[in-house]
């Protein structure tokens, strides 16, 4: 059982957020800057596989998400390998996943604690526990899903070919100097940010300002962060079907060896199991053999045929 923590005021040692990053990154080896990066709940995951090792495990951790739903997923991990251990203590996850300064850095005391309590020198390889991924930082994903300073951003990488391409004259100056004669080199020079500008002017901002453009952007990446997440399952599910197909195949195969090598009647229990085998659920169809496919086993029975003539010449 673990040894349980309680933050009170009299109980509590504060520890200053740097401290707290520093010491977050070297016992995982990762590489955090803000305390808000610790609200994917990844790390506290890993760190609670150092404290107590079999109590959670690190495959079903999302340690490179950016989904909120997600984090939701590592923080229940978080939660149930605390009550095993013996730790009663309420995870506000619905304000964690949030990414707010304050509400992480207070559960971030409170863990430090717990560590402090619980840790006794063990040696711990953070990065082959986690098969070598990398932690995402979920303060960059919510800078993808809040849209803050998204429009202004914009509008400076616009401006800023545009003031580049006519350092000595504003770009609206020039229409307005009609009295001037510019001489031939002056005029090549002012042409081509001319004919830039009032695109950049009118298109980028607009397309900047449209909410709907923004909407289907945040659309698409989340329907591509779910194919994603849906391929990587689809092969897991294939490796996982291929490895019980083949201990059920090597079942078969020692069932009929062992039925022909029976004298007299084949085994009630061999044959039990091989009845269990071939049964089919209702509404199940057994696929047909496609074209062409009759003629195989004819070939590889020949084969064989083959092979043990020229067994029994030599």
């Amino acid at each position: 059982m673990a040894v349980n923590v309680y933050n009170t005021a009299s109980a509590t040692v504060n520890v200053s957020r740097k401290e707290m990053i520093d010491w977050i990154n070297d016992t995982l080896k990762i590489n955090f800057v803000k305390i808000e990066e610790m609200c994917s709940g990844a790390a506290y995951c890993q760190l609670i596989d150092l404290l107590f090792p079999g109590y959670i495990h690190l495959n079903k951790v999302k340690f490179s998400t950016k989904l909120e739903h997600e984090y939701m997923n590592n923080w229940k991990l978080v939660q149930g390998s605390l009550e095993q251990v013996g730790i009663t203590k309420s995870i506000p996850i619905e304000k964690l996943v949030k990414g707010r300064f304050q509400d992480n850095f207070e559960f971030c005391q409170w863990f430090k604690k717990l560590f402090n309590a619980n840790y006794h020198g063990q040696q711990y390889d953070p990065e082959e526990a986690r098969f070598g991924q990398e932690v995402s930082t979920g303060a960059k994903a919510l800078k993808l899903t809040s849209g803050k300073k998204s429009f202004g951003s914009k509008k400076e990488e616009v401006v800023a070919p545009i003031m580049r391409g006519s350092p000595s004259r504003p770009v609206g100056a020039r229409v307005g100097s009609s009295t001037s004669k510019p001489s031939v080199k002056t005029v090549t020079k002012t042409s081509k940010p001319a004919r830039i500008s009032p695109v950049a002017k009118t298109t980028a901002p607009a397309q900047a300002g449209n909410p709907k453009i923004s909407q289907l952007q945040g659309e698409i990446q989340r329907l591509e962060s779910q194919v994603a997440e849906l391929t990587a399952n689809a092969q897991e599910l294939e490796v996982e079907r291929d490895f019980y197909f083949g201990k059920l195949r090597d079942i078969e195969v020692v069932c009929q060896e062992a039925n022909e090598s029976e004298e007299e009647t084949p085994s009630p229990f061999i044959q039990k199991i091989l009845d269990i085998m071939y049964a089919t659920t209702e509404g199940f169809t057994q696929p047909e053999d496609p074209p062409g496919e009759e003629d195989v086993p004819q070939d590889e029975y020949f084969y064989d045929d083959q092979q043990d003539e020229e067994q029994e010449e030599y």
